[in-house]
């Protein structure tokens, strides 16, 4: 069972910590857990990933979740890296905006549709969005984001919402719809 749920699929899917089921079966401290429908116990976040680190700093961090039971996420591995993931438990797939710098990329949300949103950060420092189908990244950039686009959410619709920081360092909210 999830002890503190964060977030809910429709398919029954759910997100959340726990604070009593760990990978060897005793109390492991709070960790990202996914519960399954049918499935009794809580099963680790990082089950499907095994490049994630398992010192103190690492792990796995999930972010979202869709109504397929698909999750985004990230892991730190054990040399420090930051790796995006998207896709089914267990069948985690490593999303790297190929514009990126190595180990900036991050996966925000994944609709029904399996589109990917996410951003990066430069190496001025700042974030640029994207979306991802399939491997094929499109930047999402608000134009008066000089200082930076940082993508949030998507819906099964196709729109997009997150922030764009101004030339000011003023942070502003978007939706992007997309074109009907």
């Amino acid at each position: 069972m999830i002890r503190f749920a964060t977030q809910a699929g429709d398919g029954g899917v759910h997100l959340g910590k726990h604070g009593s089921c760990g990978t060897d079966g005793v109390g492991a401290g709070l960790t990202e857990q996914i519960q399954v429908p049918g499935n009794i116990r809580c099963e680790p976040a990082d089950s499907g990933d095994p490049n994630a680190g398992t010192a103190s700093g690492q792990g796995t961090n999930v972010g979202y979740i869709n109504d397929l039971g698909e999750v985004t996420g990230s892991y730190t591995d054990s040399s420090g890296n930051t790796v995006a993931f998207a896709g089914p438990v267990g069948t985690f797939r490593t999303v790297s905006d190929p514009v990126a710098p190595p180990f900036s990329t991050l996966t925000a949300a994944i609709n029904d549709g399996g589109v990917v949103v996410g951003e990066y950060v430069d190496t001025a420092g700042d974030f640029q969005g994207f979306t991802e189908v399939r491997g094929v990244f499109t930047p999402v950039e608000d134009p008066a984001g000089t200082a930076g686009t940082n993508v949030a959410g998507i819906s099964n619709l196709g729109v997009i919402v997150g922030f764009y920081v101004d030339s000011s360092g003023n942070f502003h909210g978007f939706e992007l719809s997309p074109a009907r």
